[in-house]
């Protein structure tokens, strides 16, 4: 017991005002190492959030059957049925012949697939400019949508992007337009697959 008596008493004077100082530096290190982690947690949680955010949006679009049936009018599919059940056979040709219209146009021959196409082109153009949006307003990040999109975004670009460019802008959705220009294969559509 004499010991420690002994050895503490050198504490109350100029060795106690150093422990003290020690002290202080080891709960600020602390404070900041617990801080950069919390940081660090947080970004993590933030990315994850905005990976989980894109897919639901891009499932939105490939969930909805208009959105979809867009889609699949650019990669040659020619068979669909809307939502009251009507069948339509659709092809290039008929979606190049729906487009460029303006909505009082006349709809020619097939009034019912033209509107049918502008239906489904409308609902894709509503979610690329929903897109765009959320880019620009940085809650999602182009790396998490980009290779969803790819092939058709290439698609759209070496078949008629001047076709899509022309409704998108007649229609409104300059944001689309926005969206799609981001990818290199839609400025250049020889630069790219598909």
């Amino acid at each position: 017991m004499i010991l420690f008596a002994t050895t503490a008493a050198p504490l109350t004077g100029w060795n106690w005002d150093l422990l003290t100082r020690a002290g202080g530096v080891v709960a600020i290190i602390s404070a900041v190492l617990t801080g950069g982690f919390a940081l660090f947690q947080w970004k993590k949680d933030l990315r994850w959030k905005q990976a989980e955010l894109a897919r639901s949006m891009l499932d939105e679009i490939f969930d909805y059957p208009p959105s979809d049936d867009a889609w699949r009018m650019v990669d040659g599919e020619m068979d669909y049925k809307d939502s009251n059940g009507a069948s339509y056979t659709i092809t290039m040709a008929d979606v190049r012949a729906a487009l460029p219209q303006k909505p009082s146009g006349s709809w020619g021959e097939s009034p019912g697939t033209h509107v049918y196409i502008r239906w489904c082109f409308d609902a894709l153009l509503y979610y690329l400019e929903r897109l765009e949006l959320s880019l620009e307003i940085e809650i999602i990040e182009f790396r998490d949508i980009r290779a969803s999109v790819l092939y058709y975004v290439s698609l759209m670009a070496k078949s008629d992007k001047e076709l899509y460019l022309t409704y998108a802008r007649t229609i409104g959705f300059d944001g689309a337009v926005a969206f799609l220009d981001r990818f290199s294969e839609w400025r250049d559509p020889s630069d790219g697959s598909p």
